[in-house]
């Protein structure tokens, strides 16, 4: 009897909600023919990510269209600055309102000897987001992760399934 209530209990905790602890974020800036795309990509992980910051433990994904309209070009270095508005497109997470996600009002772009660091302006002034060795000409897409991860203050709850693979880097 005990065997049959654990076989019938193993299916319902491979689909349990679990929470993300931590997110990361990468930035992406493309030219086109009308200006500027650029998107966000947010990935959270769960609680354990601190230690060895392992892709495995990726609890999902959202992605988010910053829909970039040019600005002044006001930070440091910067030759190009966008108004972000961000607007989830894609993902794996529960829909979610924590305001982390949507918070960028702004970016800027500064090429450099080193490649490209890009400046956040979440609405406190422009703070450096992260940096690249390539070097961003404005010509082709240059892809920007994030020098630091956060840590959700309120744990964020998803549905992805345990037993499911995280998606590789380049899928979201």
């Amino acid at each position: 009897m005990r065997y049959v209530l654990l076989v019938l209990l193993l299916p319902c905790i491979a689909c349990a909600s679990h929470e993300a602890h931590w997110a990361h974020d990468t930035l992406t800036i493309a030219p086109t023919t009308e200006g500027l795309s650029a998107s966000q990509t947010w990935r959270l992980y769960d609680a354990r990510w601190e230690r060895r910051q392992a892709e495995r433990r990726r609890v999902c994904a959202m992605l988010y269209d910053l829909q970039p309209v040019p600005r002044q070009v006001d930070c440091e270095g910067c030759t190009a600055a966008f108004v972000a508005s961000p607007l989830r497109t894609d993902g794996d997470c529960l829909p979610t309102v924590d305001p982390t996600f949507v918070a960028l009002r702004a970016v800027g772009v500064a090429p450099d000897a080193t490649g490209t660091t890009t400046w956040f302006d979440v609405g406190a002034g422009w703070e450096v987001h992260g940096h690249t060795e390539d070097a961003w000409d404005g010509l082709l897409p240059v892809v920007v992760p994030a020098d630091h991860a956060w840590e959700l203050l309120v744990p964020t709850e998803t549905s992805v399934s345990r037993s499911r693979v995280p998606a590789p880097p380049d899928m979201l």
